[in-house]
């Protein structure tokens, strides 16, 4: 039983942590490759862009994301 709460957990959490870090990440990487294309070597702009992008995903899944951990806290507490 308490097995079985704490790999949900662990799962819920990868799974909502996921999302905006691979979104960032692969932001980072396009914007690196066109940094080094354009040869623009400016570090604000790659915190600009990801910073939109995980600002974008969290507000387009946060209704899921709150969701979720709606579902994994009543089935803690239940």
């Amino acid at each position: 039983m308490f097995e079985g709460i704490i790999r949900e957990a662990f799962l819920v959490t990868a799974i909502l942590s996921g999302l905006p870090l691979l979104v960032s990440a692969g932001c980072g990487l396009v914007v690196g490759v066109l940094q080094s294309a354009t040869q623009v070597q400016e570090q604000s702009v790659s915190y600009l862009v990801k910073l939109v992008a995980v600002g974008a995903v969290l507000v387009v899944c946060g209704p899921w994301f709150g969701d979720e951990l709606v579902r994994l806290v009543q089935e803690l507490l239940s």
